[in-house]
């Protein structure tokens, strides 16, 4: 399999403490199965069973890290054994050290560790089918032997993918249970059996079946190999369920079937529904679990009785009836109740088949393999031990035995028999007679040393005083022989008396001292009664100074035996030890006393040698108590009081802190109190000092409260901003911004500052929070920061506990520097355009303004859109606005005001002055203009216009002739007129060039508008047609005749001017004779008819001017042909030059 590398992130360090904490409760087990199987054997054989499973924790753990492990979760085929061993990458433990161990969150070396526990359990199992007559060498190495070549490929292949099995129901109790039978079967039965005799320690088995059903709440819960998904919470619930449904089932069968019931088949039982709820612990509900125990603890107990009675292989311990047959009943039943495909839920019988099928080849498997092994050990070394020692037993005080085992298991009688050559079997008849006799032969085994005869005086012939007489020594003394004796002698042959000397003192004594001060003792006196209180009537206690009891003092009053007999009236508790208590109250003084000391007492007299106890005082005072207040206001304190545990904590419940005015508690008020293993209490921040000077830590027991504390001595710290500054920089009314300074306190508990804004100095309820900073002195207020109703600035200092209640204070003081009285006249008379002087008044006070900032703007107040125009310095009050600037915003708005903003160092202010603009505009209007320049290309007559209505802010008019309507390439027409004037002369003969327009501009104080008024240009010119003479005037150099034209429709022509002239003129060519021009225009005459008048006096105009009028003619000639009727003469001759 991959392994990645060991790394910290990789770690599931939930998953790695619970798999360590259950490696070493399934470790225990061993232990607790070493004291389970030695309180079922004979006395003889109890060290030598419990070695059994001991030497299990070291055999199979070197054989699992040598190769186990690598065979039992390697990777298949190195090993040419397939599927069924893995390869030796893990030899030695190698490639686990620095490597997780899959994605089980583990590192390889904990899952190792862990897995093999369940190795060193599964083969301790085995023992029990072995005990009281395998040699322990061959033991030894059929465990080395059957660890590597059994249970490593047992978990190869079962735990994978197939038959469910959750802790080991096949690969631990299924094989060690029949390879325990198996074994048992080869080695032989026992040569001398006693089944009769029950279990040698009944309290050892409890023992034993307690410590497994401890250690197998990790065997189950640990192997989850995890903690965060639930199932190993389920495990551990499904232990504890199956266990005591398990005991109980038991005990009622044993009740049934036998009678009664017994304090060993309660852990039997117990055990039993801990092996089959094993291969489901992790798959079934706590409520089936139920029924697994009941129906485990019949199935094994059925087993165990049908084992025995067939008695085919002797299975000393029922190894195979609880384990194996236990393991494959597990297995049948998490078929039957699994939570995922088991046959309840699904009707289904596939996993119950995979379960059966699991299961025996499981069976085979350690069957087979097992016999093989010990077959093998057979041929080459002995297996069993020899007779005599498998009678005497294998525990190395195997002759050491009592008179009163003698007298009440005859049996052993005929051990000793054996034992010590020469003493007769039949002798067991007579307990007494063989007691006696068997002295001499057991001094000469080396066990017991024959003592002299001692005699005391007798009184009368039935009764000896002596023998009731106090603290006699027994000495070595073992009979009370009685003489008769007559007047003459005292018979030969005395009646004897074997002397039971009743030993009726306390064991097992135990102090759970609860009183947590030195040298005041308090708590719970406790120990276990004689086995034989036939003759006690009375415990009594005492503190003493010495083990003998000397200089003693009585606790409480004498305990009466009848205890026992209540004790006994409640189920089970008679199966144990009376445990006996006396209670001793909290601050008894301890003094000069060194020892607990018990007595028993008889109604003849008190013990003189008393089991005893040394004292050890439960003191648990806090030590390395320290404390630093993170308080940071006067009066007040909070902060974490820490201690170190005492030396032995292992009575106290929990701590209880006060504060007091002095390390003994005087007026001392409760703070609260932590459990025992916290070691720290937070004093909780604002906790009024008052007139208290320490901090107490009392320890508490179950019994009472420390009388004297542990403390520590109060040093407040007070850490408290000063010299706080703040200008507000924000110059809007209502608003704030800023800067706010401040010294820092010297003490090193501050680790920070927290700014507010609050209304009042009273109440944190109406305060704001600004900042908190960790090292600055500086906190910067953000401009526009709503000024509200706040009137003060608050500073508090911060530790790690909490923030200052008392903060130091600032008082605000709002500034406001605004301008105001903004005018602004528009001087451009254009429409959309403005151009000016904007003026305003300062703020009262300038000192935080440093310049104004000035934008046109559109909008409402608090909604403006702006453009900037222009920034001016403080100390100015006014702004020229350039002519022309526009009024449309460059997102295509009409800007509608302009404002005046003043700034600081720190912001602009953001509510304005402002002022409405408006818009000055002065142009012409109803324009109007006939051209009575009746040449193409040439204009004159009279432009006419309506003035302005804003006439007081026009200074004048200008027109001009333009090649657009917006006056581009203008001339101007004259110099401009008055703003009150309404009509301008284009004079005639104006030439038109490229000109298409009349614009007409006004002109302010400021400037010429640049949007003018046009007018089209229309040029009016009328050009007559059809001109034809005949000269009527016969003579040379003289004319006369009718001229005839057809005439021009243009309505602007009111007449025609008819001259005479030395050659045709050139386009444009400026006319002469001028006074015929203006005559015409001047009369307005119509002329009926033009001739040609012949005068001599006109030769002479001629020659000097070029043209001569000759008359007028109207405008109106009928067919518009011009000219004297037929026929007649109108004119004389005329310079034929002409």
């Amino acid at each position: 399999m991959g392994n990645p590398t060991l790394t910290e992130d990789a770690v599931n360090t939930g998953a790695v403490a619970w798999v360590l904490t259950s490696a070493a409760l399934v470790f225990l087990m061993t232990a607790g199965l070493g004291f389970f199987y030695g309180g079922l054997v004979r006395d003889t054989n109890v060290i030598n069973t419990m070695m059994m499973s001991v030497a299990s924790m070291a055999i199979v753990c070197l054989t699992w890290v040598v190769f186990g492990f690598s065979w039992a979760f390697g990777d298949n085929g190195a090993t040419g054994f397939g599927m069924f061993v893995g390869n030796f990458d893990y030899s030695l433990w190698t490639n686990l050290d620095m490597k997780m161990w899959g994605d089980s969150g583990l590192p390889g070396l904990c899952f190792a560790a862990f897995q093999m526990t369940f190795a060193i359990i599964a083969s301790a199992i085995i023992s029990g089918s072995l005990v009281e007559r395998m040699r322990f060498s061959a033991y030894s190495v059929m465990l080395a032997l059957w660890s590597l070549l059994i249970y490593a490929p047992l978990c190869h292949w079962v735990w994978g993918p197939g038959a469910l099995d959750f802790a080991g129901g096949t690969v631990v109790h299924i094989s060690s249970g029949v390879s325990g039978l198996v074994a048992g079967a080869i080695v032989g039965p026992r040569r001398h059996v006693e089944k009769e005799l029950g279990p040698a320690n009944a309290p050892f088995v409890i023992l034993g079946g307690s410590l497994l059903w401890f250690g197998w709440l990790g065997f189950n819960g640990g192997s989850a190999l995890s903690v965060s998904d639930g199932v190993a919470a389920r495990a551990v619930a499904t232990t504890f369920v199956a266990a005591a449904s398990s005991m109980l089932t038991w005990l009622v069968l044993e009740r049934l079937l036998k009678g009664k019931s017994s304090s060993v088949g309660a852990s039997v039982g117990a055990v039993a529904g801990l092996v089959c709820i094993t291969p489901g612990a992790g798959f079934v509900t706590p409520g089936w679990s139920i029924a697994i125990g009941a129906l485990g603890a019949a199935w094994c107990y059925v087993s165990v009785e049908v084992v025995n009675k067939v008695n085919l292989v002797d299975d000393t311990l029922d190894a195979f009836g609880l384990h194996g047959m236990g393991g494959i009943g597990g297995a049948i039943f998490t078929g039957i109740f699994a939570l995922d495909g088991g046959l309840i839920y699904t009707g289904n019988f596939k996993l119950l088949g995979k379960q059966i099928a699991g299961a025996m080849a499981g069976v085979a498997f350690s069957a087979i393999g097992t016999a093989i092994i010990v077959v093998a050990l057979k041929l080459v070394m002995k297996l069993r031990i020899p007779e005599d020692q498998e009678v005497s037993g294998l525990s190395e005080s195997a002759l050491i035995v009592s008179v009163s085992q003698l007298t009440s298991r005859p049996a052993l009688v005929d051990d000793l028999a054996r034992v010590v050559p020469g003493t007769a079997a039949s002798f067991s008849e007579d307990a007494t007679v063989f007691a006696t006799l068997l002295k001499p032969q057991l001094l000469a085994a080396g066990q017991l040393e024959l003592v002299p005869p001692f005699c005391w005086n007798y009184h009368s012939w039935n009764h000896c005083d002596d023998c009731a007489a106090r603290d006699s020594v027994l000495g070595n003394y073992t009979h009370y022989l009685i003489y008769a004796a007559s007047s003459l002698a005292e018979q030969s042959f005395p009646f004897a008396l074997l002397i039971e000397d009743t030993d009726a003192s306390v064991s097992s004594i135990h102090f759970d001292g609860q009183d947590l001060d030195f040298y005041d003792l308090g708590g719970e006196l406790s120990w276990l009664a004689p086995n034989d209180t036939e003759r006690v009537d009375a415990y009594l206690a005492y503190l003493a100074s010495g083990a003998s009891g000397l200089g003693r003092s009585q606790l409480g009053e004498a305990l009466p035996p009848e205890a026992r007999e209540e004790a006994q009236k409640l189920p089970f508790i008679a199966l144990l030890p009376l445990v006996l208590k006396l209670h001793v109250p909290a601050n008894t003084p301890r003094g000069n006393f060194t020892h607990f000391t018990v007595f028993t007492r008889s109604v003849l007299v008190e013990q003189t040698t008393p089991a005893f106890l040394a004292i050890q005082d439960e003191a648990s005072r806090a030590n390395n108590v320290s404390f630093v207040d993170d308080d940071l206001d006067e009066g007040e304190i909070g902060g974490n009081l820490t201690w170190l545990a005492p030396e032995d904590f292992s009575e106290v419940v929990d701590y209880v802190i006060y504060i007091a005015e002095d390390r003994f508690g005087a007026n001392r008020s409760l703070l609260g109190n932590v459990s025992f293993d916290t070691f720290s209490f937070l004093v909780p921040e604002n906790t009024p000092l008052l007139d208290h000077s320490h901090l107490l830590i009392y320890a508490r027991s179950t019994l009472e409260e420390q009388s004297t504390p542990a403390s520590v001595v109060i040093i407040e710290t007070v850490a408290s901003v000063s010299n706080i500054t703040f200008v507000d920089l924000d110059l809007d009314a209502g608003e704030l911004g800023g800067r706010i300074t401040f010294k820092a306190p010297a003490s090193e508990r501050v680790v920070s500052y927290v700014t507010y804004l609050a209304l009042s100095l009273q109440t944190a309820s109406g305060r704001w929070e600004i900042e908190e900073m960790s090292h600055r002195v500086t906190i910067d207020i953000p401009a526009d920061t709503a000024l509200l109703n706040f009137s003060y600035i608050l500073v508090y200092t911060k530790s790690l506990l909490a923030e200052q209640s008392t903060p130091v204070a600032f008082t605000l003081e709002d500034s406001i520097a605004s301008a105001s009285g903004v005018a602004f006249y528009d001087r451009d008379l254009d429409e959309g355009d403005v151009g000016g002087d904007l003026y305003w008044f300062p703020p009262s006070d300038t000192s935080l303004v440093d310049f104004y900032e000035i934008y046109f703007a559109n909008g409402t107040a608090g909604h403006w859109t702006k453009q900037h125009q222009s920034t001016v310095a403080v100390g100015h009050q006014s702004l020229h606005i350039p002519a022309d600037t526009s009024l449309m915003s460059a997102s295509g708005g009409m800007l509608t005001h302009l404002l005046v903003y003043t700034r600081s160092s720190l912001v602009e202010q953001s509510t304005p002055s402002s002022h409405f603009i408006a818009d000055e505009y002065a142009s012409v209007s109803n324009i109007s203009f006939t051209d009575l320049d009746l040449d193409a290309s040439e204009l004159g007559g009279v432009v006419l216009w309506s003035p302005p209505t804003r006439i007081a802010l026009v200074e004048s008019i200008h027109l001009y002739l333009a090649d657009s309507t917006e006056g581009n390439f203008r001339s101007q027409v004259g110099d401009g007129v008055q703003a009150n004037a309404s009509s301008l002369d284009i004079l005639y003969d104006t030439s038109q060039e490229n000109f298409s327009h009349v614009v007409m501009y006004t002109r302010s104080s400021l400037k010429e508008q640049t949007t003018p008024v046009a007018l089209t240009l229309s040029d009016t010119f009328a050009i007559v047609s059809n001109v034809s003479f005949v000269d009527y005037d016969l003579d040379l150099g003289e004319i006369g005749g009718p001229i005839t034209w057809d005439g021009s429709d243009v309505a602007e022509v009111t007449g025609y001017a008819v001259y005479l002239a030395r050659a045709a003129p050139a386009f444009g060519e400026a006319r002469f004779c001028a006074y015929a021009w203006e005559s015409l225009r001047a009369t307005g005459a119509v002329i009926e008819n033009a001739e040609i008048l012949g005068s001599d006096s006109m030769a002479g105009e001629w020659a000097s001017g070029g043209l001569c009028h000759l008359g007028k003619l109207s405008a109106h000639c009928p067919g518009q042909r011009c000219g004297p009727p037929h026929g007649h003469e109108s004119f004389r001759g005329t310079p034929s030059e002409h």
